[in-house]
């Protein structure tokens, strides 16, 4: 739906521009927008594993060992979102009061993607991380 929005305004403004009607609200719009998606497409990219990963070291260990640096990852990784969502929210919050020169709204709008995005991600990331923990505690539950 972003995206559409975004391709639409962008479309718009090369209409305004071609016939010398001014709409500087169209190029901000845009910008919030890609902001705003590119952050909940990262959501959805860690949900359905098409973030970029190096797997060939991990690969070469036995499963038990690869469950264990899984693990590992994925904590370090929650403790990364954890700190960029708060350090997002404490960003967003100081600019509350600033207005954005077209649109007129609020910049805590745009700059919240960035927590909004990690909080999503942190979602993600802890289901990924409980169904890791689940497989490790099954397979030594069999032997």
């Amino acid at each position: 739906m972003l995206v559409a929005l975004m391709t639409l305004a962008g479309s718009m403004q090369i209409f305004t521009r071609f016939f010398q009607i001014p709409a500087p609200w169209l190029e901000e719009f845009s910008r919030y927008a890609f902001v705003w998606a590119t952050f909940i497409g990262a959501s959805v990219a860690l949900r359905i594993g098409s973030l970029a990963c190096i797997t060939l070291m991990r690969d070469r260990l036995p499963q038990k060992i690869q469950s264990l640096v899984l693990l590992t990852a994925q904590i370090a990784a929650i403790l990364f979102i954890v700190t960029i969502m708060i350090k997002g929210f404490q960003l967003a919050f100081s600019q509350i009061s600033q207005r954005s020169p077209c649109l007129r709204v609020s910049m805590i709008v745009p700059y919240m993607a960035v927590p909004v995005g990690f909080l999503l991600m942190l979602l993600q990331i802890s289901e990924q991380t409980f169904k890791t923990l689940k497989s490790i505690f099954q397979r030594g539950d069999k032997r």
